[in-house]
């Protein structure tokens, strides 16, 4: 329902205590606004009093809006442009909520429009495709959303720059229908085609839009099988792992649940009806936690523990509530929601392009998530999540282990770690995380009450270990066969910044309890504990292997304690 949408977006908002807001505007005072943390904040504020939500911020919110409306139009000002690709959308929206609201006169809603009206694109924005167009990051679809939404609410029409920069988007996407970010960050895959979704409803007619129409549609059905049984998003990359990751997903499926509508496809519409609430509780989940987080794990804010250096509080808290905007302006609430596939009991086996290099399986309440050429700075290759429905994501993993993150973990990462396959060479294990380890693309299928996957890998290019991976509703087993000793890593959750979990181990299992759940993981090899913990986004995971001569398989279960 859209008043859920404005209920979570209040919650948000309401992080940011009174003092909190002063400091904020004290800072941009002496340094100019200087990100798009600031207009955020200030639009989802003006958003929420047009709804009659948040009132008692209405003197903050004017003093706000004043520097938000002065500085992003301004050009040649050194702190100006690094945020206003994303900001200028967002206090547009603003204005139009407030003036269908009624809340200020006809002459301050004026001068608002008048100051945005200002904006020459080329000075204002930060990445500008050449014209003809190249590739631009989607830095390019956001501000082409910002001038779309100026044109949407009778502002400025700048059609012929707007058409430039969605030319320039389109040579991003697969032939799946997915964006190829530098790195093809799973988030960025599904911000910018969630872009693309509201270049269409704020009107564009222009001479793309049927090609958007038809990525998006293409796409869309593998946007279920992407889902984990816990509404979240696929993890990859950077900006991974943040509250605001499901919001992507609220945005995405409220899309397809309006346009299956209008096509008559009412079967199709409950399915992402529910898919998208799916996400959405997923996101209350998190934000019912006291202190409140932006990221998936109880560390204190101030360390930044799993943050890259751009992720900060007050940027990234209020961005949960500016894209689930728009999964509210998308929503429709004539549409009933049914069960999605993460929320059912099916059975699927799924794999993107080789660019996004992802396996997919899930099997009645357990999922797994399976990259074969992980991007080092953020992940490692093999399984990197395993998840049952309701139980706490990261008891078993959530997403794997990069040795040298390009996010804050307090400490260095003595390995990578995921759920992946090794072998003894001259004495010393050498295990399939990295880009030494040449993975083939998995074969994978699927019955009724099961999904099968199988993949080999090459380790120091003349080793090679063949791997299995079978999910069903008793669980999920793992096995790995070399002509060698042969290991697969196991990770055991201890710490998610603020608990500390229950573990025991012998040789023949291992088990996790944490938040009511247990995680048991047994082998027909030997487990050994090596000494080592690694960190992650979401907590500290202690490294064990599971080794045996030649073959070696482990079960992981998931249930909830009794």
């Amino acid at each position: 329902m859209k008043k859920d949408y404005l209920k979570v977006m209040e919650i948000v908002v309401s992080a940011y205590t009174e003092e909190r807001i002063q400091s904020y505007i004290s800072k941009i005072e002496q340094e100019g606004i200087t990100e798009h943390g600031f207009p955020r904040l200030a639009a989802n504020i003006g958003i929420l009093i047009a709804h009659g939500r948040k009132t008692e911020l209405r003197k903050y919110f004017e003093t706000m809006m004043e520097f938000c409306i002065t500085q992003i139009p301004q050009q040649n000002i050194p702190f100006i442009n690094k945020g206003n690709d994303f900001s200028v959308r967002e206090i547009v929206f603003a204005i139009v909520e407030l003036e269908k609201s009624g809340i200020y006169d006809k002459e301050t809603i004026q001068i608002w429009r008048d100051a945005m009206a200002l904006i020459v694109p080329e000075k204002c924005y930060s990445v500008i495709a050449p014209t003809p167009p190249t590739a631009v990051n989607n830095w390019g679809a956001f501000n082409a959303v910002s001038e779309q939404a100026r044109k949407w609410a009778s502002i400025a029409d700048t059609t012929p720059y707007i058409e430039n920069q969605i030319e320039s988007q389109l040579l991003s996407f697969d032939e799946a229908g997915m964006y190829r970010d530098p790195n093809e960050p799973m988030v960025y895959d599904l911000v910018t085609r969630n872009l693309m979704a509201a270049m269409l409803y704020l009107g564009y007619e222009g001479r793309w839009k049927q090609r958007l129409e038809s990525i998006l549609e293409s796409v869309a059905d593998k946007e279920f099988l992407m889902q984990s049984v816990n509404g979240e998003l696929p993890y990859g990359g950077r900006s991974n792992s943040f509250i605001h990751n499901e919001a992507h997903m609220a945005i995405c499926f409220e899309y397809i649940a309006s346009t299956r509508k209008k096509k008559g496809d009412t079967v199709g519409a409950s399915k992402a009806k529910a898919a998208a609430n799916l996400a959405l509780e997923n996101i209350k989940l998190w934000l019912r936690q006291n202190p409140d987080h932006h990221i998936k794990n109880y560390y204190p804010t101030e360390s930044k523990i799993g943050c890259e250096k751009y992720a900060y509080y007050d940027k990234y808290m209020v961005t949960v509530a500016s894209f689930l905007y728009l999964a509210y302006l998308f929503c429709d609430d004539s549409i009933e929601p049914s069960n999605c596939p993460a929320s059912d009991t099916s059975a699927y086996s799924w794999t993107t392009t080789e660019h996004f290099h992802k396996l997919f399986l899930k099997a009645d309440s357990y999922f797994v998530e399976m990259d074969w050429n992980a991007d080092p700075h953020y992940d490692a290759s093999g399984i990197g999540r395993i998840q049952r429905r309701d139980a706490p994501s990261a008891i078993c993993l959530s997403l794997p282990v990069s040795k040298k993150p390009s996010y804050s973990t307090g400490k260095e990462n003595p390995t990578g770690l995921s759920i992946c396959a090794g072998i003894k060479i001259d004495g010393k294990w050498a295990f399939a995380l990295d880009k030494d380890a040449i993975y083939s693309i998995p074969t994978h299928h699927a019955a009724s009450d099961n999904a099968h996957a199988e993949w080999e890998c090459s380790i120091a290019q003349k080793h090679t270990i063949r791997q299995q991976c079978r999910v069903s509703s008793n669980g999920i087993s793992i096995s790995a066969c070399s002509n060698a000793e042969t290991a697969i890593m196991i990770p055991v959750f201890q710490f998610d910044g603020a608990n500390r979990t229950k573990t025991s181990h012998s040789e023949k299992e291992i088990s996790v309890v944490y938040r009511g759940w247990i995680c048991r993981y047994t082998t027909n090899g030997k487990f050994e504990d090596i000494g080592q913990t690694c960190v992650n986004r979401n907590g500290e995971y202690q490294v064990f292997h599971a080794a045996n001569d030649k073959s070696v398989e482990v079960k992981v279960t998931i249930y909830r304690l009794e």
